[in-house]
């Protein structure tokens, strides 16, 4: 599901309606950071993850235990690329052990799996594009920017 960035969308979708979309999005600004070669700009980046996600007044705080925490921010002055490797992994646990298995006993998910019906799979392109008119408050930006890499 990570590996695809359709099925990275959909799960979105439904992170967005459980209220918990900031992990995917930290998760996928970790993706997008690695690809950065500019000091500069990966600098910049960082930053703006640590405002985004890691601040405590951050407006999508990723909810990691404190030994992560701390140490990610204790190299906040001087990034390094692996920076965010361990939060991004503790991040990704949460999801797989959290919130997939809830997306897979979700109405959301059995609607798109149910094609056996003859309109479900209209219904369900319906369904998808309605929610990518959305307007999204987190990381559709950064699924874009992952996307068109």
């Amino acid at each position: 599901m990570m590996a695809s960035s359709q099925g990275r969308e959909i799960f979105l979708k439904f992170l967005k309606k459980e209220f918990s979309s900031e992990n995917l999005c930290f998760w996928t600004a970790c993706e997008n950071l690695r690809k950065i070669k500019d000091e500069k700009l990966f600098k910049e980046q960082c930053e703006e993850m640590f405002t985004t996600y890691l601040d405590d007044s951050s407006p999508q705080e990723v909810s990691l235990d404190f030994k992560v925490k701390e140490k990610v921010m204790e190299q906040r002055g001087e990034p390094t690329e692996t920076i965010f490797d361990e939060a991004q992994s503790k991040i990704y646990t949460l999801m797989h052990r959290d919130s997939f298995p809830r997306f897979l006993t979700s109405s959301f998910y059995k609607g798109l799996l149910n094609e056996d019906q003859p309109d479900s799979k209209e219904r369900n392109e319906k369904m998808i594009q309605q929610d990518s008119k959305m307007e999204d408050e987190g990381c559709k930006s950064e699924i874009t920017m992952s996307l068109s890499q």
